[in-house]
């Protein structure tokens, strides 16, 4: 029955991906963006992959914005100097102006790096096609690893800034789909399907056995709330909404259990890379929890005719806390992870431990 339902939801997800992604093919035109691998001017040849990692970077938080179609290219353009002749700078601004006509890109991005001590100093170009004019972005870092990402992010921050000066919506082209404003508003979700084991624990442990959870999430990116981008603490996080389903038939006793539960969630993304996060999260709400007693027959708790003994029906505060792995392959999300859950029981609290593993989908 678990099984049918994953298929019929995972069924309907693909109707609704392809439904979303005709409108917004059909009724927008995003500006486009060209990204060249970044030229390494480092000493030693030690950091090279740099070199596609930065672009690689930018251009995914480009795509979140739902404003620009963003395509990187595994050639590099040396850094245009403003000290340089005259003559050989407006030879480079024609050179980047050819390569953006050629792709059809209005905005076109360039950059070098250098690695000295342990610290990372990266220098962005941005070339207006249209107005052939570059805007120089530099930022570094006080230690190379994973704080790479936050230079990445005040790097993304930047662009954004620049761009958004020069930014105009193609409105007669948006204007030939009624479905391209409903998508503006509910960018930035993403909806999914995860499967568990869950564990008894404590005093629990001794009546059910281990069961399986079925969970189904609404999220929403938080940078997408106006006044939230300059907080690192909400741009890189979610709000998820989610459901969970599960039940236990008695085998070491005579109670059969259902709960649905529903919380709100906090979900802080960790990047370790452009398509690979760690997640942690926690949340709050409820459950409806249904225990059926049965009276026992000769057959024991499980004869078929038997009526129950008892039905009692009640609903208590809910606790969710989680780690979770998350690969992106946009639009695909593949999440992996563990949990910890509590019902909270008027008498008896209820602990699980849930090991979980599912699918999103971005729109």
């Amino acid at each position: 029955m678990q099984v049918r339902k994953i298929i019929i939801f995972t069924l309907i997800s693909i109707c609704l991906a392809s439904l979303t992604n005709i409108s917004v093919s059909q009724g927008e035109e995003l500006s486009k963006i060209i990204i060249y691998y970044y030229q390494d001017k480092s000493k030693t040849d030690h950091y090279r992959y740099y070199s596609y990692v930065i672009p690689d970077s930018i251009a995914a938080d480009l795509k979140k914005t739902n404003k620009y179609e963003v395509q990187t290219f595994p050639v590099t353009i040396g850094y245009i100097d403003t000290s340089m002749p005259e003559s050989e700078y407006n030879a480079q601004l024609r050179i980047l102006a050819e390569r953006g006509k050629e792709f059809s890109s209005e905005y076109v991005i360039t950059g070098t790096y250098h690695i000295e001590k342990n610290r990372i100093f990266i220098k962005t170009q941005i070339f207006s096609v249209r107005e052939e004019k570059i805007v120089d972005i530099r930022e570094s870092s006080t230690e190379l690893g994973v704080l790479l990402f936050s230079i990445l992010d005040k790097i993304t921050e930047k662009i954004n800034s620049e761009l958004d000066k020069t930014y105009k919506r193609p409105e007669t082209i948006i204007a030939t789909s009624p479905f391209v404003p409903l998508y503006n508003k509910i960018g930035g979700i993403s909806f999914g399907i995860n499967y568990g084991t869950a564990q008894f624990m404590g005093d629990w442990e001794n009546l059910y056995d281990t069961t399986d959870v079925i969970s189904v999430y609404l999220s929403y990116d938080l940078i997408n709330i106006t006044g939230l981008k300059d907080s690192n603490f909400l741009r890189n996080a979610e709000a998820v909404l989610l459901f969970d389903y599960f039940n236990n038939d008695p085998t070491r006793s005579r109670a059969s259990l259902s709960v649905w539960g529903i919380t709100l969630n906090y979900i802080y993304l960790y990047r370790l890379s452009q398509a690979f996060h760690l997640a942690f999260g926690g949340g709050l709400g409820g459950t409806k929890s249904e225990l059926i007693v049965r009276t026992m027959g000769e057959d024991g708790p499980g004869e078929m005719f038997t009526p129950p003994e008892s039905r009692d029906i009640s609903y208590d505060p809910y606790l969710n806390l989680s780690l979770s792995t998350r690969i992106t392959f946009e639009p695909l999300i593949i999440n992996t992870g563990i949990s910890y859950r509590r019902i909270f029981y008027s008498d008896t609290h209820m602990t699980l431990s849930v090991v979980f593993f599912g699918f999103g989908y971005r729109i």
